[in-house]
């Protein structure tokens, strides 16, 4: 039997939540990465690891940078009068930052059960955070590593918010199909 242009395929209910899963464990990994990179940052580090929410690591950089909490090869550029901010600046930062990346874990949480409403929310905040990076940071070389990482990111998130919609109309369906049965 041939398949028409317009027949619906049906995915088993095993991969859609695989899918779904596919992109709740992507947030969790974000929040490690993330966690580790700004924890890193407000606490004087210099490493970065990609895969990493931009905004929060922006936020705790600038805290850090302004106040002189980053190691003393950051600030060549100033004279020798540099006079930093107090730390109410790096706290000013450091808390919105903190809060974010919980964010994630909240998301991921959250997002136990299908809530593709939720996930559609986190696959908007990637996609601003991925804009972000690339006006604030520029696209140097690696860019677009950076790149790359960010638009899976942003595919596996909105195929997770697609496939949890499907998820979410599974019962529906078969309540359906069995009520249609009856009444043939």
């Amino acid at each position: 039997k041939k398949r028409k242009m317009n027949d619906k395929v049906v995915v088993p209910e095993i991969i859609l939540k695989a899918r779904y899963e596919l992109g709740r464990k992507s947030i969790l990994l974000m929040f490690a990465l993330t966690l580790v990179n700004t924890s890193n940052v407000l606490f004087g580090g210099t490493e970065y690891y990609i895969y990493t929410a931009s905004i929060p690591y922006f936020l705790a950089y600038q805290g850090s940078y302004l106040t002189g909490k980053l190691p003393t090869e950051y600030y060549f550029d100033w004279p020798d009068s540099l006079q930093f901010f107090n730390m109410g600046e790096y706290w000013i930062r450091a808390i919105p930052a903190v809060l974010i990346i919980f964010l994630f874990l909240g998301a991921f949480l959250i997002a136990k059960k299908p809530r593709p409403v939720f996930m559609a929310f986190m696959s908007i905040y990637v996609i601003v955070d991925t804009v972000f990076r690339f006006v604030i940071f520029q696209f140097g070389t690696g860019g677009i590593i950076e790149l790359f990482f960010a638009l899976c990111l942003i595919f596996v998130m909105i195929n997770s918010v697609i496939n949890g919609f499907k998820l979410k109309q599974l019962p529906q369906q078969e309540a359906n199909e069995a009520e249609t049965v009856a009444t043939e």
